[in-house]
């Protein structure tokens, strides 16, 4: 077998590789939807409340699938904010990064920003949550966080 076959063989291997984790995701992502659209809508109303959220946002965010907001997390990190400290003190403020995580038009870049180790210095001029970032940077950099 030739380097050339078998770099030709690798790429069809990533090629099915990556549609089959992408069938996957939308099955789950349907598979959300699903469940959402079988419990009735004062179960999703007591279920959006508890996660300080509208029906209407929790829909969306099935809608969008499991992997909707994955860079939040890491954007986190990469701007040295301690993404487990947020979600359970601040939890509302970190549903509202998933939130705006899941709409953001700029997920290309993020995700390639962050795999670079370049998120951290133009994050600003792309992601939807640069200015709630920003906050939490602050609040993480002030002498109160660390005591």
């Amino acid at each position: 077998m030739t380097t050339a076959s078998h770099l030709e063989g690798r790429d069809h291997v990533s090629l099915f590789s990556a549609i089959g984790h992408w069938w996957k995701d939308k099955l789950a992502q349907q598979h959300e939807t699903d469940m959402l659209e079988s419990l009735g809508s004062d179960q999703v109303e007591r279920m959006a409340h508890d996660l300080g959220m509208t029906a209407d946002d929790l829909h969306d965010l099935a809608t969008h699938g499991v992997h909707g907001s994955d860079e939040a997390p890491h954007m986190l990190e990469a701007l040295g904010i301690d993404a487990d400290d947020v979600q359970h003190n601040q939890r509302l403020v970190y549903l509202d990064v998933l939130r705006n995580c899941t709409h953001c038009d700029a997920k290309r870049r993020c995700a390639r920003e962050l795999k670079s180790g370049e998120a951290a210095a133009h994050y600003e001029e792309y992601c939807i949550n640069a200015y709630t970032l920003d906050a939490l940077k602050a609040v993480a950099a002030s002498p109160r966080a660390s005591a």
